[in-house]
């Protein structure tokens, strides 16, 4: 079992350098990947615990004030350290936006996404965002949601030099809650991406948002589930049939007046870009593929297995 878990704390590390995050150990822990192959019993903490310190001292990770990183990162700390003293900048802005939410009964989960859910955003980059919607809203939201941007100057690419601006490039509707669905024959990406949303409004739906990605942490025994920030009261109003008609010619306005590059992207195969009456979905730069790569040529250096 000893050379399995040193295995997965290397995997694990390698994993949040690839994305350019020195992890505590604490979050070493937390997201430990036993990988297909594990067998046993599994680990308790504190072995997990002693493999970290075992590593670290034979070289085979890097440490600075609980973090590590792989030999050869360390620069990820001094990277980290400077963006750790934009967040609260940024926290202030998402509980500014997460306090709207409150006034718009369409809106059923809220999330930060990405760098900024891990507190290490850069200083110049978008806020990105998860939201799960009534079924039959979803683009209504969207719509309001954008010119509300368009208002508060939050709009990516509205002002020159503007810092967290709220990017709502991911809508899902409340009886569509699987993201399975957008993964990549191997995507290690989406599976942390969606352990790691830090949801900042929820009204109930994120027990069974959580429940069905079971996908994304079947094999990280001690992961923790979402937290949210504000639980709001349950969204449990009926969707009326004139609300959801008016839904369906807000899509085609958007489809008509919206950017041609995004619905002709959408039009063919693919989970980048995913435009529908339940999904929202506009990743155009889709790094994946490279993430995946990078991860298990650094897997390899590691002489540890993706």
């Amino acid at each position: 079992m000893i050379a399995q878990l040193e295995a997965a704390v290397l995997r694990t590390v390698a994993w949040f350098v690839t994305i350019n995050y020195p992890p505590l150990l604490e979050e070493v822990v937390q997201d430990l990947d036993l990988g297909e192959r594990w067998d046993g019993a599994l680990p308790t903490k504190e072995q997990v615990c002693e493999t970290i310190n075992k590593l670290v001292t034979e070289s085979r990770l890097s440490i600075h004030g609980h973090r590590l990183v792989s030999p050869g990162s360390e620069e990820l700390f001094h990277e980290h350290a400077r963006r750790e003293r934009v967040f609260p900048r940024k926290w202030r802005r998402i509980q500014k936006l997460a306090r709207m939410m409150r006034f718009l009964p369409s809106v059923r989960f809220l999330a930060v996404c990405n760098t900024t859910a891990l507190g290490s955003a850069r200083d110049g980059a978008d806020i990105d965002l998860f939201l799960v919607v009534k079924e039959g809203t979803l683009w209504l939201t969207r719509g309001f949601l954008t010119v509300l941007a368009a208002f508060a100057f939050r709009r990516p690419g509205q002002a020159r030099g503007e810092r967290d601006a709220w990017c709502f490039s991911f809508f899902i509707d409340d009886k569509r809650l699987d993201l399975e669905k957008f993964s990549l024959k191997d995507d290690p990406y989406l599976r942390f991406w969606t352990r790691r949303l830090l949801p900042v409004v929820d009204d109930g739906i994120g027990v069974p948002l959580w429940e069905v990605q079971a996908w994304a942490w079947k094999h990280h025994p001690f992961i923790k589930r979402w937290l949210s920030w504000r639980v709001i009261p349950p969204r449990v109003w009926t969707v009326p049939g004139w609300v959801r008609r008016l839904d369906l010619l807000a899509m085609r306005l958007q489809r008509r007046f919206g950017s041609r590059s995004l619905w002709a992207a959408a039009d063919r195969e693919g989970t980048e870009v995913v435009l529908d009456a339940h999904t929202f979905k506009t990743h155009m730069d889709d790094r994946r593929d490279s993430f995946r790569l990078s991860y298990e040529q650094l897997c390899q250096r590691l002489e540890t297995t993706p």
